[in-house]
Formats: C-alpha cells, structure tokens, sequence
C-alpha cells in the first residue's frame, strides 16, 4: 500500500526532482470506474516511475512536479475557468541564462471556444498580447475539436501557450505551457495581430445518421501546397449494418442544410461520392466533396469531407 504522500527529493543521473503532493483526494473520471488501475510498487517506486515517463531524459535541468497545484514562481497568475479539475504542474527549471517551463493540467467543462474567451478575457490588460489564435470547429464526424492561443507577457518576459482538446463529450482536456524568458519569436507576431485562417472553419460538425457509429476519428490535414493553394480534410471509419446509400443521403442532407450547393452525386454498391461548392464568411467560394467508401470488412465504411480552394 502507497505511503501517505508528503515531500520527497529524488535525485538520479544528475536530475534533481521534487515531487510535491498533498492528502490524495478523488479526481472525478479517474478512478477504476474509467478503467484505470495502479498495480504494485509503493511509493519509492511511483516516484521513480513519475520521474522516468514525466521527466524522461531532460538532463541539466532541475524539475518540480506538483500535484493538485499551478505553479506559484510566475510574476503573474495562471487564471483557470471556474469549476475546473486541476491536476498539477511539471516545472522544469533551466540553468544559467536557459529558459524554464511550467506545464498546467487541467479539466473544464468549458467548450475549446468558450476556453479561448476566458483567456482572452483574463488577459486584456497592457502586460499581455494575443500573438496567435486558432478554434477548429468540431470534427465532420466525431464532434472533436480544440484550440489553441499564444500570449507574450511584457515584451518578453513570459509567453504562454494555451492548448484544449475535446472529444465532444463535455470535457475540455487543457494544458497552459509558460516560458520563462519568452519565446522571441511568439512574441516578435505580437505586432502582426492573431490570424484565423477561414479553412478551418468550412467543415461543418455533423451529427451521427441513425444506426451508425465512430468506429475510429482519423484526424484530417490541412495544406497550403495542394494545385489550387490552400485545403482541408477531415476523415473516419464509420460502422453500420445500413446501406450505403441511407448513410451517404443523411450525410449529404447535412452538408446541405449547412449551405453547400450539391454539384454532382453518385452511389454504387461500393461507394458514395458527392461533389459541392461553398462559401466562407467572406463570400469566397471553395469546392467540397464527400466520399463514403465501404470497408473490406463487413459493415464498414471510410469516410472523408476534403474542401480546396
């Protein structure tokens, strides 16, 4: 049975590690009711297994984990959105003149989007800049999305990178990297203002058809290099004992109730594909296609959404 966690002071290899907790207290949504278990050891070893898959093999430098706590050597907060789980901080400390970095775990039951506008909000006053910004909107597919911003503090003296990922289930994971001094360059596109790019809003989240599932979100791609500039996909395998056929007409009633202007369609036994045109916010028209294509396996089909310019 694990010791009752207080103050230890690990030290291997040259890498000086303080691991900082207090009474354990539960954390909703990891406990054994999601399927996680801590087996064997006691508490020598938890620490020394923190160190090896947390620290890894950053040499030269000395690290700081703290569990249940932001860090507390900033010359500013780190803000968090009301009712968020927080679950610690890795503070790797440089040497010398080298940069130090503090990285922030923590749940919110806020969206990505509403997230970004916390940050926003909280850091409005002279000290700060938003270098940087981006929501992707959630996944054609699975309903994921995240976002991500950049600040600088004081022309320098601090930059932080807000990261939040959702699965689409009302939790927003979040992790806030502060560095220490800056990033030159994050704080050098302070003067270029934060940059959307409209690409990444084109796909719209649509819902699951009746009868089908996510089997497994691929992800998608963005690029400025394809022949007409700029493109976007969004991809998934998809399980349903429906035909083909039902599944792509769902889906392509959605893509036009989302205002795409259907071109082409045209279903085989095999395959579902569909051509469309659509416009951004600025009235610029890209070009979209849906294609559904069924799996070897039985009851299984990939799906991708591609816009280009």
């Amino acid at each position: 049975m694990l010791k009752k966690l207080g103050l230890t002071l690990l030290i291997a290899a040259g890498l000086s590690v303080v691991v900082l907790a207090q009474d354990p207290t539960p954390v909703p949504g990891t406990g054994p009711a999601a399927g996680i278990s801590v087996m064997g050891g006691d508490e020598d070893a938890l620490r020394a297994f923190i160190m090896r898959y947390v620290v890894g093999n950053s040499q030269g430098q000395n690290v700081n984990i703290t569990i249940g706590a932001g860090p507390t050597d900033l010359p500013f907060t780190v803000s968090m959105p009301p009712n968020a789980t927080l679950f610690g901080t890795v503070a790797r400390m440089g040497e010398n003149d080298a940069a130090s970095y503090y990285d922030t775990a923590y749940d919110t039951p806020e969206t990505p989007q509403a997230l970004l506008d916390f940050y926003k909000q909280a850091y409005t006053n002279p000290d700060w800049q938003v270098t940087s910004e981006s929501v992707s909107p959630p996944a054609a597919f699975s309903g994921q999305t995240s976002a991500y911003a950049s600040f600088c503090y004081q022309q320098g003296v601090a930059t932080m990178n807000l990261n939040g990922y959702s699965e689409g289930r009302g939790i927003t994971n979040v992790n806030v990297t502060v560095q220490v001094p800056g990033d030159v360059y994050t704080c050098t596109a302070a003067s270029q203002g934060a940059v959307n790019d409209p690409v990444f809003a084109l796909i719209p989240s649509l819902a699951l058809p009746e009868g089908v599932n996510v089997q497994s979100n691929m992800g998608g791609g963005f690029s400025y290099y394809t022949p007409n500039n700029r493109s976007n996909s969004v991809g998934a395998i998809l399980e349903s004992a429906r035909p083909l056929a039902d599944i792509a007409n769902d889906y392509n009633a959605q893509l036009a109730a989302a205002g795409w202007q259907a071109i082409f369609s045209e279903t085989s036994e095999h395959t579902a594909f569909s051509t469309w045109t659509l416009s951004d916010t600025q009235g610029k028209t890209w070009h979209g296609s849906l294609l559904i294509a069924a799996d070897n396996n039985p009851n299984v089909y990939n799906a991708v959404i591609y816009v280009e310019e």
